[in-house]
């Protein structure tokens, strides 16, 4: 970075691109990675403490190609903020909230796994997302955009399960994230979201023991025992109303 001063004093605009770079270059000992990770955790308090939307989808943008479990960490707070309410209709909206759900690809696993408040969070904004309306039967503009924005951020999701995340996460984790993408699958009328739900089902079916053990969790008889394994969780929405009231 202190190698491009004279490019970066001329046009600021080179910013992202040479935070992108140095962020997503392989460090070359441990000295290297922990500074990486110093200004990946530097960026993202940033990212969180800004009101400025543009502001941050240039920061989230830097950092995109970046896949680190610190990001879902410090920017949990504006993740809930926008993911887990109503946006606006600003383009810069739309983009910040799909930025904001490519932090949940494979280094997030340990945090899902381990932290059972983010875990439940992710999977209420599965869900919401996922229960999509139909936009043909939707009449009224506000929520035609927010329908469509719910579809494209639910995408992006998808496919981080995808490319990883699922396999990565433990056995029972992803037992119970299969049962909630089964339910959605089963219950969306909208064909982008039920193939996109088949597609990462299949992902967890390509292992055996994964397979096995949700076979005979779907056995008859063993689904009042699945629905009582725990308590149902709070709407993310929920959450964060009751934070912006404790606050």
């Amino acid at each position: 970075m202190h190698a491009q001063k004279d490019n970066l004093a001329q046009d600021a605009a080179l910013l992202p691109i040479f935070l992108q770079q140095m962020l997503s270059a392989p460090p070359s000992n441990k000295k290297a990675e922990k500074y990486r990770q110093l200004v990946l955790c530097f960026l993202c308090s940033h990212v969180a403490a800004s009101n400025d939307i543009r502001f941050q989808v240039a920061l989230l943008e830097a950092m995109r190609n970046v896949s680190d479990v610190a990001k879902v960490g410090v920017l949990r707070p504006v993740i809930l903020e926008n993911l887990g309410m109503v946006p606006t209709e600003s383009a810069e909206h739309v983009q910040l909230r799909r930025l904001l759900a490519t932090v949940f690809d494979l280094s997030a696993a340990p945090i899902i796994d381990d932290h059972e408040e983010v875990r439940a969070e992710y999977f209420d904004l599965l869900e919401r997302c996922g229960a999509g309306q139909d936009m043909l039967q939707i009449e009224d503009l506000s929520s035609l955009l927010y329908s469509a924005e719910d579809l494209k951020t639910y995408l992006v999701l998808a496919r981080n399960l995808q490319d990883g995340l699922l396999v990565a996460l433990n056995p029972d984790v992803q037992l119970e994230l299969v049962q909630i993408l089964l339910n959605i699958g089963a219950q969306s009328t909208i064909s982008d979201i039920y193939s996109a739900t088949k597609n990462t089902v299949v992902t967890a079916l390509d292992v055996p023991s994964q397979a096995v053990q949700l076979l005979n969790s779907l056995r008859p008889g063993q689904t009042e025992a699945t629905d009582h394994r725990a308590p149902k969780r709070a709407k993310t929405s929920e959450y964060v109303n009751t934070r912006l009231h404790e606050n």
